[in-house]
């Protein structure tokens, strides 16, 4: 990844250590894949907002996928 914009690292990890936090509640033969596609999808929408220098939509992009994630742990939960 081209992870370029300030701070952007920053918040990608926080989104991490919060979907980490709520995995770690979950039975570990009831934790899903969490990551996988998702994650890959994730980090291709960064790198194209981080080419066209736009923070919001690489925000939104974490947003979004820290949303699916807490939406599929919270089910299991």
């Amino acid at each position: 990844m081209r992870r370029s914009l300030p701070g952007l690292n920053a918040e990608l990890a926080d989104a991490v250590r919060r979907v980490g936090a709520l995995y770690e509640r979950i039975p570990e033969s009831r934790r899903p894949d969490v990551t996988g596609e998702r994650w890959d999808a994730l980090e291709a929408e960064i790198d194209a907002a981080c080419g066209t220098n736009d923070r919001d939509r690489a925000l939104t992009a974490i947003t979004r996928w820290e949303d699916h994630a807490r939406n599929v742990l919270e089910a299991l939960a």
